[in-house]
């Protein structure tokens, strides 16, 4: 098995990472570290299928655990040499719980160009505080696997899901994004269901969301969010009656932080209301395609009534946590913040 050896240190970027793995380019130390599970999991499967033949791996990888290992245990494994094949691979998953770290870094400084190993380090970064956290990004070849803000999981999603053979209307991206939340495991869990029953070649629609991931509360709350942003104070009442007949829970949190990020992104879409769609949709971090709905509920608030709206959102975002409810039930809390939002409406 040929291989290309790569340079010993550097930020990767995940796609490059992912596209010299595929090619063969093995390096002494990998340090992927961050709190999106996803994209560390997805390289290290990524060594571990291209790394060693399955032939190969019955005497030259070691899959180890953070909690259950010595960093002596770690070094003993990394230290050997392989068994009829070039490369040993050592797999230490959950390092965040792995104690005594820096006895690593002698190793880790001078590894073994024989040795491939790789730390899963599930923690938004090492304590800078040590001599590791100092020095690991400096000497490993390292990923930081960053969750994606809720604005960039449609997007995300909709280029994951043509790699995987399939689209999705963009109605539906922003659909199953606030159901899941940003959680890439999450998301890919809940996809799992409609693969079953979608063939290969179809696009993905709200109506295929709520049959097969089932999301009717959500779908109820992101209806009662755009008939508040398009004023429609019939229509909020109704779904919020709905809802409240549906005994719905943690309603007012997910209402508030909507509306929170929906009316900053009209907030600017007010600054920069003169540009044009492309470069507006720059400006709010959103798909074009959603703009010219921004647009009409700009006409329906103005800045003014925007920034009282927000100051309202945080108000209730605390009640949502309990702050001054007076044990008031969370949908008549909902009740109580729309009316107020839609008496600020033109």
């Amino acid at each position: 098995m040929a291989s290309t050896p790569g340079k010993k240190n550097g930020t990767y970027t995940y796609d490059t990472l992912l596209k010299e793995i595929k090619q063969g380019i093995f390096h002494p130390v990998y340090f992927l570290y961050g709190n999106e599970e996803y994209f560390i999991d997805q390289i290290e499967k990524a060594i571990l299928e291209h790394a060693l033949t399955e032939s190969e791996k019955a005497f030259n990888l070691s899959i180890l655990y953070g909690k259950d290992s010595q960093v002596e245990h770690i070094l003993d494994h990394a230290g050997q040499y392989p068994m009829m094949a070039e490369r040993r691979v050592v797999i230490v998953r959950e390092a965040q719980a792995l104690k005594g770290l820096d006895k690593l870094l002698p190793y880790v400084q001078n590894p073994a160009e024989t040795t491939v190993l790789v730390l899963c380090y599930k923690k938004e970064k090492a304590d800078g505080r040590t001599k590791f956290g100092k020095t690991i990004t400096k000497v490993a070849v390292t990923l930081q696997s960053k969750e994606l803000r809720d604005y960039q999981v449609p997007k995300w999603l909709g280029q994951k899901l043509k790699e995987l053979g399939y689209t999705i209307s963009p109605e539906a991206a922003v659909l199953v994004s606030e159901h899941t939340g940003t959680k890439i495991s999450n998301i890919m869990n809940e996809l799992e269901k409609l693969f079953l029953n979608i063939p290969k070649g179809s696009q993905i629609t709200p109506q295929h969301i709520k049959k097969y991931i089932g999301v009717s509360r959500q779908i109820s709350v992101f209806e009662l969010i755009n008939a508040i942003m398009n004023a429609n104070q019939s229509l909020a009442f109704r779904l919020l009656l709905q809802m409240e007949a549906q005994n719905s829970k943690g309603v007012l949190n997910a209402i508030t932080s909507l509306l929170y990020r929906n009316f900053s992104q009209l907030l600017v879409t007010h600054q920069y209301s003169n540009q044009t769609d492309r470069v507006l949709a720059g400006k709010v971090g959103i798909n074009p395609f959603f703009i010219k709905d921004l647009r009409r509920s700009a006409t329906k608030y103005s800045a003014q009534a925007i920034k009282r709206i927000i100051s309202l959102l945080l108000i209730y975002d605390a009640k949502a946590k309990g702050v001054d409810t007076w044990h008031m039930p969370d949908i008549e809390l909902a009740k109580e913040l729309t009316f107020k939002i839609l008496q600020l409406a033109k």
